[in-house]
């Protein structure tokens, strides 16, 4: 799976776009492995996939909602964050602002406005996201010991 998904961890989808991810383990899915082996953390068994799966359309969802409403990138990071459902103590919230970001060109059907076409600028920006959601949304790292 390399770098794509992590079990109970918020990725930061950055591109290609999430169609393309959703194939992709849509289609590990089918092989019906016993493990499958990610980038980063623990491996993953056929129900983490299918969770991620289900982690996967239900950020697409949500964040189509919100692009559709006309917010800005930033407005629809925020009100995500706020409710994240079921998928709240997952690892990571300070990586939705990327998959927020992508799923908003995959939407527009812009193919460069990536976040990594600025890799300089890229960095600046994961650096005050680190800090920025756990200011302004506490309780995702409270639980964890992290606040």
């Amino acid at each position: 799976m390399g770098d794509l998904v992590r079990a109970k961890h918020h990725i930061g989808v950055q591109y290609p776009f999430m169609t393309n991810l959703l194939t992709i383990c849509r289609k590990a899915l089918d092989f019906q492995a016993r493990i499958y082996i990610p980038g980063h953390g623990p491996l993953l068994d056929i129900a983490d996939l299918r969770e991620i799966v289900e982690y996967l359309e239900f950020i697409q969802f949500k964040v189509r909602e919100r692009f559709e409403r006309g917010m800005t990138v930033d407005e629809a990071t925020d009100d995500l964050l706020s409710s994240l459902e079921r998928f709240q103590d997952y690892a990571g919230a300070e990586n939705l602002w990327f998959t927020v970001k992508m799923l908003f060109c995959e939407f527009a059907g812009d193919k460069e406005d990536y976040v990594r076409r600025d890799y300089p600028a890229y960095l600046a920006k994961q650096w005050r996201l680190h800090h920025q959601v756990r200011q302004c949304h506490p309780r995702l790292f409270a639980f964890k010991g992290v606040a």
